[in-house]
This record gives C-alpha cells, sequence and structure tokens, in this order.
C-alpha cells in the first residue's frame, strides 16, 4: 500500500467518521426537522398557488372575450384591459 495515494481514505478514517458517528443522532434529528419545514412550505405555497389559480380562472372567460374581439382597420387587437 502506498500511503500518499490514500489521503481521502486516510481524513475519512481518522476525522470524518468518528465526527459523523458522534453527532449521528443531532443530524438524524435536524434532517427530520428540515424534511417537516419542507413539507409544510410546500403545502403552504400550494395553498397560496390554488388561491391564484381559483382568482386567474374566474377571470379567464373575461380576458377571452376581450381577446376575441374583432381587430380594428390597422389590424390591432384590442388590449386586454380595456
Amino acid at each position: 500500500m502506498v500511503f500518499g495515494f490514500q489521503g481521502a481514505r486516510h481524513v475519512y478514517d481518522g476525522f470524518l467518521h468518528p465526527l459523523v458517528a458522534r453527532h449521528e443522532a443531532d443530524i438524524d434529528r435536524a434532517l427530520l426537522e428540515l424534511r417537516a419545514r419542507a413539507r409544510e412550505v410546500t403545502v403552504s405555497q400550494l395553498k397560496v398557488a390554488a388561491a391564484i389559480g381559483q382568482v386567474s380562472s374566474s377571470r379567464l372567460p373575461a380576458v377571452f372575450r376581450r381577446s376575441c374581439r374583432p381587430r380594428d382597420q390597422a389590424g390591432k387587437a384590442p388590449r386586454i384591459d380595456e
């Protein structure tokens, strides 16, 4: 075995593995909390998106009516906000 080519293994075995093993419970707990928070944020954002979608979909018929107006003599379509 040539030690010069095993630097990563030496760092892992001598430092990283013992550190992770010593704090494994804290790491697992933090990951579970992060997962729960991510789920809460996702649900919250989906509710906001659904509310926006309901408002937007209730306005769609009016938008379609306005956008389907005949064009003027210059070939320009009327603005939707008119």
